[in-house]
């Protein structure tokens, strides 16, 4: 299944979802418009019995977490889930410890920031130093921008 969304699913809404998916064939097949009136009914009945079908094992799961919610070890699962909500509304472009460039880990944010700045500036202005020592003559003056620029701070 791949989604993480899915941890209600059963055969039920399985085979709900198959039924629902020939009569989306069959309609597709069909040339003929009045068969074509029918076949469109029956994958609307189709597509409306998955609904049910997702909303009845989602209630039936939510009721079965519940009931084990109130149980001893229920507890730790209350927690379980809250971490992972809150692991989920967490903003993924923060970052809360890098490497600095000795190998210490760096904790503070001053120290991350100034870190990134530190690499992305000998990232980008040690690049171009590279590239304007470079012992080839034709590559250097190909490489060569005859306008005014700054180190990239």
């Amino acid at each position: 299944m791949g989604h993480k969304e899915l941890w209600w699913w059963n055969e039920i809404v399985q085979d709900k979802i198959r039924d629902k998916q020939g009569s989306f064939r069959e309609l597709m097949r069909c040339t003929n418009e009045e068969e074509r009136l029918g076949l469109r009914e029956s994958y609307k009945n189709a597509k409306r019995e998955v609904k049910k079908a997702v909303s009845e094992a989602k209630n039936n799961a939510y009721k079965r977490i519940y009931e084990c919610l109130e149980t001893k070890g229920g507890e730790h699962y209350m927690f379980k889930i809250a971490k992972a909500r809150e692991l989920i509304k967490k903003d993924l472009g923060t970052v809360k410890f890098i490497n600095g460039a000795d190998g210490h880990v760096l904790v503070k944010e001053q120290d991350i920031r100034l870190r990134w700045k530190t690499y992305f500036q000998n990232l980008f202005n040690n690049e171009r130093a590279y590239q304007q020592e470079s012992d080839n003559t034709h590559l250097r003056q190909q490489q060569r921008n005859n306008c005014y620029c700054r180190h990239i701070t």
